[in-house]
């Protein structure tokens, strides 16, 4: 029995032990009252744009720039200032001995970076990349409203690095033309300039790391390598204890890292390396902690002990206190517990556009909160669900949602082990109130008692009904005539071809696909899946037609299930090229689509040449051969402790909102709910649009959606009843076994008597 089998059987067997409750004496766990509660600072009285943070003991510090604008709106001065927030009530106040790094007489000047790193001694280094510009304005210039650029005459860059006192007074100050500096290092244009804890300044460029004396003179550099990814660029670490490493988005064997790599001083070479999640943040260390980083929406502290599991330890959720963890770019932290952070709305820290987005301050504090905790489950947060989170926990006055993501961060986590991690919490009684379900055996989990059904909640809410809704989905959602899982969004899937050849209908078993295919030209395939592709795609509309889960039997022996194994061998499992190119040239005879726009009729008609007919997968039980995708679908608990508040979550997901110019259309697919769905249908057909795709020598434009092509879309969303459900343990049986049938290595009786054997053990372990 191989360890994803037993993993998921051994999860089903846990859940259907404890779903029915908690355990006693653990119905409380979850209301832990002390959180960290988020709230903003408003510092726009004093500074337009914060580009450092930092913290010195339990003081918390952050820097940023002012500007004075021209009536013409061209900038004429950046002044650099140093706040700090008080202990008590957060409120922000200028260092009484601070002074700005740069007191030229330039007519134009701008701050480029303005870092602040914690030092020795309670002590600050700021790091400044000054610009002046000079300019010979003429006589009666219009210094308000005229164009200067045209007048200008020369400019001038440097470095500065000064160390600062608690209350902002300079002790230290290195200073250098930028142009000097970087032809002295040989390093390329400088992007940041560091002092560690012995003393000495590390500077990062393009092309490689120089590590300098305090005085400015070169020890040694270290090569470094191009970004693997282009907006994805390298950046200096603080180290807790006093060190300096690189942080570079990398590959590492078959996944992507970020990969923290310290500089070893004494070898003058690279020390150890960390590899941590990719697309997340690194942040500077202090004291116990090495450093920051994020793994999903969790902030993590690396500590010395413990850097050797692989991961470190939660400080808290982003989604938890209403923060967005994608657009968190600088953070800090004080002794006490307090926090500091910046969100900025331009992208993640790494994979960010260069134009200044809008900024957050927030401070995050532990304290007692009256609010009730639900605790959602998740192996990490998608974008809707993210959204939907922090849009609650910001509003809601009753109930805070308090996300546990289950997934393994750590480069050789697996998502086996996070689902176990997930069944053994729930064994011990600590059943989630949400759970988000993706790929899981949900039909275990319903007949386990794990779900709650939904449609007693949709049918007693004042604002959402069936009628509200786009109710095919869930219809085909139902186990039972029960709803346990609801979305937001969904798609479809179907196999699509010219209708005069494979047929005006929406459903075609095996035989009728033959006999279109023998009437296309010598050499054209019927379908570009072949093997255990197809075959998985056909079962997944229907397992019910081979296991009887009630009764706890299967027929993976049986004629029918034969029959359909020697049909998906008859096609190619890979063919070179453009699928839709072959069908549009007569070579194939359909191919799959996922609908998820009112414009894919439109490709798909196009790549048919002529009308195209949505026939879906051939299969022998006559079914419609097309399915509604619904990947990623909220379910309650039904030991939820707060099912109102949960269900106060949940409806946001089904609730009409205001859909804007650029987002009519959901962004993974079609909108659940009936008005926002008819609303994007109502755009779709009225909007122009002008882009074009090219599938080969297939050219697709989009146009206005006619009323002709809605119909059509519609005429299959009509006709689908089913949802296309994966099994993962009935498919690795699948696909281990029927792998050697179609790869010639076993015969067809063979591959059905042992499929048989190894699901007959599964599935009548669910009995």
């Amino acid at each position: 029995m191989n360890r994803s089998f037993s993993l998921l059987l051994a999860l089903v067997m846990v859940l259907g032990l404890t779903a029915c409750g908690t355990k006693k004496g653990e119905e409380d766990s979850r209301d832990s009252r002390e959180v960290y509660l988020s709230k903003p600072v408003d510092y726009a009285a004093d500074m337009e744009w914060i580009k450092g943070v930092c913290a010195i003991g339990d003081s918390l510090y952050f820097s940023g720039i002012t500007t004075t604008k021209l009536a013409s709106g061209q900038t004429r001065q950046e002044v650099d200032r140093l706040l700090r927030i008080s202990q008590e009530g957060g409120e922000t106040a200028a260092l009484p001995g601070y002074q700005p790094v740069d007191a030229s007489e330039a007519q134009r000047k701008f701050i480029g970076i303005s870092t602040l790193r914690p030092g020795i001694d309670e002590t600050l280094w700021q790091t400044v990349r000054i610009s002046n510009m000079h300019f010979a304005l003429p006589e009666g210039f219009d210094e308000e409203h005229e164009d200067w650029n045209p007048y200008k005459t020369g400019s001038s860059q440097k470095l500065v690095l000064r160390r600062l006192d608690k209350d902002g007074r300079e002790l230290f100050r290195f200073e250098e033309e930028t142009a000097v500096l970087e032809n002295q290092l040989g390093i390329g244009r400088i992007s940041d300039l560091v002092m560690d804890g012995d003393g000495e300044m590390v500077a990062l460029g393009e092309t490689g790391i120089a590590v300098l004396s305090m005085e400015g003179a070169v020890r040694f550099t270290l090569p470094v390598e191009e970004p693997e990814v282009f907006n994805y660029p390298p950046r200096l670490i603080l180290l807790g204890d006093g060190g300096v490493g690189m942080a570079e988005y990398a590959w590492e064997g078959e996944g992507s890292y970020i990969r923290l790599q310290r500089i070893n001083k004494e070898t003058r070479d690279w020390g150890k390396m960390y590899l941590l999640p990719a697309f997340g943040g690194v942040f500077d260390g202090a004291g116990d902690v090495l450093f920051y980083y994020l793994a999903g929406d969790e902030l993590r502290a690396w500590k010395e002990e413990t850097q050797d599991a692989g991961q470190g330890e939660p400080i808290v959720n982003w989604a938890n206190v209403g923060a967005n963890a994608t657009q968190l770019t600088l953070f800090a932290a004080a002794d006490g517990g307090r926090l500091l952070a910046v969100t900025e709305d331009k992208g993640d820290l790494y994979f960010s556009s260069t134009a200044e987005g809008e900024q957050e301050l927030l401070l995050l504090t532990e304290a007692e909160s009256d609010r009730k905790v639900l605790t959602y489950a998740t192996l990490g947060l998608w974008s809707g669900d993210r959204t939907a989170i922090l849009e609650f926990n910001r509003t809601n006055p009753d109930y805070q949602i308090v996300v546990k993501d289950y997934t393994d961060y750590s480069p050789n986590g697996s998502r086996e082990d996070a689902i176990m991690r997930l069944a053994t919490e729930i064994g011990a009684g600590k059943v989630p109130d949400i759970l988000v379900i993706e790929d899981m055996p949900v039909e275990q989990w319903a007949a386990a008692g794990l779900l709650e059904d939904l449609w007693p909640w949709i049918d007693q809410d004042p604002d959402i009904g069936r009628e509200d809704l786009m109710e095919r989905v869930f219809q085909a959602l139902e186990i039972g005539g029960k709803l346990y899982e609801i979305s937001d969004t969904f798609r479809m899937s179907t196999v699509f071809g010219r209708k005069d050849v494979v047929g005006d209908r929406m459903t075609w078993t095996p035989d009728d696909m033959e006999a279109a295919l023998a009437k296309m030209p010598e050499g054209c395939i019927g379908i570009d899946e072949g093997g255990v592709e197809l075959l998985l795609n056909m079962l997944r509309l229907d397992w019910g037609q081979f296991v009887d889960w009630e009764k706890g039997t299967c027929s993976f022996d049986s004629a029918e299930f034969m029959d359909l194994l020697a049909f998906c061998g008859r096609f190619p499992e890979s063919v070179p090229g453009d699928r839709w190119e072959r069908v549009n040239a007569g070579q194939q005879l359909a191919a799959t689509i996922f609908p998820n726009d009112f414009q894919t009729v439109q490709t798909a008609n196009a790549v048919a040449n002529g009308e195209a007919a949505f026939v879906g997968y051939p299969n022998p039980w006559g079914g419609v051969g097309s399915s509604f995708l619904v990947s990623r679908t909220v379910s309650m608990c039904s030991a939820c402790k707060y099912k109102e508040g949960a269900w106060e979550f949940m409806r946001t997901l089904l609730l009409p909102h205001e859909l804007v110019q650029t987002g009519y259309s959901a962004s993974d697919g079609f909108y659940t709910n009936k008005e926002n769905f008819q609303r994007s249908a109502e755009h779709a057909m009225t909007s122009d649009v002008s882009s074009t795709a090219i599938y080969g020598d297939v050219t697709v434009r989009a146009h206005k959606v006619s009323q002709e092509e809605y119909d059509q879309l519609m005429a299959l969303y009509d006709a689908m009843d089913a949802v296309c459900r994966r099994d993962p343990n009935l498919e690795n049986i699948i696909n281990e076994v029927a792998g050697a049938y179609f790869a010639g290595d076993k015969t067809l009786d063979e591959t059905a008597a042992l499929i048989q054997n190894r699901a007959q053990l599964y599935v009548n372990e669910q009995k």
